[in-house]
């Protein structure tokens, strides 16, 4: 996938992430615009969803990359508003305090050296066996985190021990976001 949209097919993601959502709680097919044929393309995306205040409400993504990034957005938010584990399902009354953001991800890369991870500017995916765990670049601009905290991180999530990105067989996958909100 080309990894650049047009402002046009970022707005047009927005509102399809937030119409997604709208239809769900008026119990009624989405109407969606007009999407432009890069959007058809296959991508990997996150769709995270915050408060007024910043707080976060809900995210979701896939990174497989098998289908439309349009088809992969519209089902992320869905799934960030309403099957989060982390969160109660949205409710309507407070779809108007949500924000929506997206993370259109680039393809992933191994890297032989961990080291060559920028924080804020790709993120991690990390894989040892059955357990993976994934942390978009904006997390670490988030959160403070250098490297070394970032990949830690990753690892946690995957269900490792922190440091389990030195090991020789932990893969490290990096990649870079493209990242907008409404």
């Amino acid at each position: 996938m080309d990894f650049s949209l047009s402002d046009e097919d970022k707005r047009v993601l927005l509102g399809m992430a937030r119409e997604s959502v709208l239809s769900v709680l008026e119990g009624r097919q989405p109407r969606f615009s007009a999407a432009s044929p890069s959007l058809h393309r296959n991508g990997s995306a996150f769709v995270t969803l915050r408060g007024r205040d910043g707080t976060l409400r809900g995210c979701i993504g896939s990174i497989s990359g098998a289908r439309p990034l349009d088809e992969t957005v519209t089902e992320m938010a869905r799934a960030a508003a309403f099957q989060d584990p982390r969160f109660s399902p949205v409710e309507e009354a407070e779809l108007p305090k949500i924000r929506f953001e997206i993370s259109v991800l680039s393809p992933f890369w191994l890297t032989r050296t961990p080291e060559e991870l920028t924080p804020g500017v790709h993120g991690a995916y990390i894989k040892r066996g059955g357990r993976t765990g994934i942390l978009l670049p904006k997390v670490a601009v988030e959160q403070g985190w250098d490297r070394q905290q970032f990949l830690n991180h990753a690892c946690l999530k995957a269900g490792l021990a922190p440091e389990s990105w030195k090991h020789p067989d932990t893969q490290v996958f990096l990649f870079t976001a493209l990242d907008f909100a409404e």
